[in-house]
């Protein structure tokens, strides 16, 4: 798989690399795809959590 980033985000990539935290380009990719899976299921949950009306704000909303 190839991807494409904006000149922004690969220049991020690189000064991750080059921070020394990471090994290789490959790991912060990795690393961001992990991050975004997790805030994803954490999303999915407080939605779920919230939409059985354990929030007020939620309610508020509606």
């Amino acid at each position: 798989m190839n991807v494409s980033l904006t000149p922004e985000l690969e220049q991020l990539v690189y000064e991750k690399v080059k921070s020394g935290r990471y090994l290789s380009t490959l790991e912060v990719v990795r690393e961001a795809l992990r991050l975004l899976e997790e805030r994803d299921k954490i999303r999915s949950f407080t939605t779920s959590y919230a939409s059985q009306g354990n929030c007020y704000w939620y309610k508020a909303r509606q």
